[in-house]
């Protein structure tokens, strides 16, 4: 996304929508000690809300904001989030997330803890035409210890 108002269109009708943008514009306000800014381009009004620790940032200064985030009622955040979070102590379950990427290369984060327990987990993804595909092998594997035990814990950049 790259204007305000193509965030607010891609937002309508959800209450929270996850995408990538890349938005030039002015800052109007800024509350650091909130992590929050109102950014202003020529389509529209939008708070922003991202990480301003060590950023000097004052109104009427015309700033690049690019990341991945998601756009709710309150506006764009971009801090980290999970696209999917199947916390808490449970069996085996399956849960979905939904994002949507242009063609290209997207640094995608997986993780996963399992403490006891029958272990599973298969990350899946859709292409355009909702073929099912696997994920590629992961970068790194580690076993992490936690409370004595050592836990399988992967990262996929």
């Amino acid at each position: 996304m790259t204007n305000i108002s193509q965030l607010y269109r891609l937002s309508q009708d959800k209450q929270r929508t996850i995408c990538s943008v890349r938005l030039e514009g002015v800052v109007c306000d800024v509350t650091p000690n909130r992590d929050n800014m109102a950014l202003r381009d020529g389509s529209g009004d939008l708070d922003v809300n991202m990480d301003l620790r060590g950023r000097s940032i004052q109104p009427g200064q015309k700033v690049l904001v690019e990341g991945t985030g998601i756009m709710n009622e309150r506006g764009l955040s971009l801090q980290p989030v999970p696209l999917v979070d199947n916390d808490n102590v449970h069996g085996m379950s399956e849960v979905a997330g939904t994002i949507s990427l242009k063609a290209g290369r997207h640094p995608i984060r997986l993780t996963w803890f399992q403490c006891d327990g029958p272990f599973g987990w298969k990350p899946i993804m859709r292409d355009r035409i909702c073929r099912i595909r696997e994920f590629p092998p992961p970068r790194c594997f580690e076993n992490k210890l936690i409370q004595g035990r050592e836990i399988p814990t992967l990262f996929q950049d």
